[in-house]
């Protein structure tokens, strides 16, 4: 019996000129790369959802994890009705609003976090 040489599919192939692309084919090219190396890459933490979830999850739970601290000693306050998730979000934005002294509000002058005889720290 004769021994069959392995055929590699990559055996024939020929580099692509520049000039057999048409117009058409050199706007798609870098489309085709982006999905198949979309489509072949292994992705942590959930991917592009994912990161941008924790970007915004890990901030608004370091915020709300404050506010438990210095506004209600310490213990985990939670809405008491799904008609009371809008005020429950209301206060928190009021509590951070209030001590702090970015854009998104003025400082109220009752300053919680800061010591008066440190006001820059």
């Amino acid at each position: 019996m004769a021994r069959q040489k392995s055929v590699s599919p990559m055996k024939d192939a020929k580099p692509i000129k520049s000039s057999t692309l048409t117009q058409r084919d050199s706007l798609l090219l870098p489309v085709h790369f982006l999905l198949l190396t979309l489509a072949f890459t292994r992705w942590e933490f959930g991917g592009p959802w994912g990161v941008s979830a924790m970007m915004i999850g890990f901030p608004m739970l370091m915020y709300y994890l404050w506010i438990c601290l210095w506004f209600y000693d310490g213990r985990l306050v939670v809405p008491t009705s799904v008609d009371g998730i809008k005020p429950f979000i209301y206060d928190m934005w009021t509590h951070i609003r209030d001590v702090s002294s970015s854009p998104f509000g003025r400082p109220s002058g009752k300053n919680t976090i800061v010591s008066p005889r440190f006001p820059f720290v």
